[in-house]
């Protein structure tokens, strides 16, 4: 959690100083270290309020701060909340602005540009979840936008992790011209379309269709190279290969190399997933020469193809077998 709110502050920070402010996290020491939760959905909330808050503040100070509301041995209820020294919004208009295209007043729209689209999603996005979004403001004195979160506690990643105990695991393989590649993916197209495409290069593939199973195979099988795409059900690609990471250190195993696949590709989501842990970074729809290159990065012993295999044929009404899409 504290990385999360870190990485998302950090990723704002250069807007805030370009216009002169003050942008911070506050996060008391109860703060659970780590929490099971849709860190891609929280991490859109709070861009979207932050950055929100950074448009509509001319001077003074950003601060998102980061408490437990309710805590017990299996969940947890965090309260976020996002504090500015911006234009504030009035009372009459507080209660419309999480709707779709709402606006707080004609000036503010004319000066900085509509945002009433943004805030409707975080108010899904905190709805999905199990939490309210709510705001307080003073016109003229900034605005605090407060919203809450449902979270399983450490018992539920430690069960997780009991999971994938270290098993047995073989040195460090060497890079031959044919890898074995884990795939992690829960796009059915996108599953074919990387084993055709890995495949053709000569590739031993193996496919998992969350980052759950990835770990459970990952246990019991040694693979040069995993291919984890960052957002999937039961089990992200983050928080999978914080899980792995882990467990490397615990265990002295080799590192295993990584590459993120994802279909986010805006400023520093590049060094958000290789903050995270993973050793390398492609953007989905995934061009096969990106790829390899990629490959060639993090395994720099790999005597693979120079440039993308020629295509193999494929049913008609399909994704080009060189790119695959999220």
């Amino acid at each position: 959690m504290r990385q999360c709110v870190s990485d998302t502050v950090k990723a704002l920070r250069q807007l805030a100083s370009e216009k002169g402010l003050k942008l911070e996290a506050k996060m008391p020491l109860d703060l659970p270290d780590h929490v099971f939760g849709d860190g891609s959905r929280l991490r859109q909330v709070m861009t979207n309020l932050i950055g929100n808050a950074i448009k509509f503040t001319d001077s003074g100070s950003v601060s998102l701060q980061v408490e437990p509301e309710m805590q017990t041995s299996e969940e947890c209820v965090l309260l976020f909340s996002v504090t500015d020294t911006g234009v504030g919004v009035p009372a009459e208009q507080q209660a419309l602005i999480f709707e779709p295209f709402r606006q707080a007043d004609g000036s503010a729209t004319r000066k900085h540009g509509g945002t009433g689209l943004g805030l409707a999603i975080c108010a899904r996005l905190v709805d999905l979840m199990g939490g309210r979004i709510w705001m307080e403001s003073i016109p003229g004195s900034g605005s605090t936008f407060y919203f809450t979160a449902h979270f399983k506690r450490q018992t539920a990643l430690e069960s997780m992790q009991r999971v994938v105990a270290p098993a047995p695991r073989p040195v460090a393989p060497t890079h031959e011209t044919s890898l074995r590649i884990l795939v992690a993916e829960d796009n059915k197209v996108n599953q074919k379309l990387a084993l055709r495409l890995l495949q053709k290069m000569g590739n031993k593939v193996t496919i998992a269709n969350n980052g759950l199973e990835a770990l459970h195979i990952l246990a019991e099988q040694a693979f040069d190279l995993v291919l984890l795409d960052v957002q999937m059900p039961e089990l992200g690609g983050l928080e999978a290969v914080a899980i792995l990471r882990e467990k490397e250190a615990q265990s002295g195993a080799f590192r295993q190399p990584i590459i993120a696949m994802t279909a986010c590709a805006m400023s520093g989501d590049r060094e958000r997933c290789l903050e995270g842990g993973m050793d390398g970074y492609v953007t989905k729809p995934v061009s096969a020469d990106v790829l390899i290159e990629e490959i060639r990065q993090v395994l720099p012993g790999w005597r693979g193809p120079v440039s993308a295999p020629a295509p193999a044929p494929m049913p008609a009404a399909t994704e080009p077998v060189n790119q695959w899409v999220h």
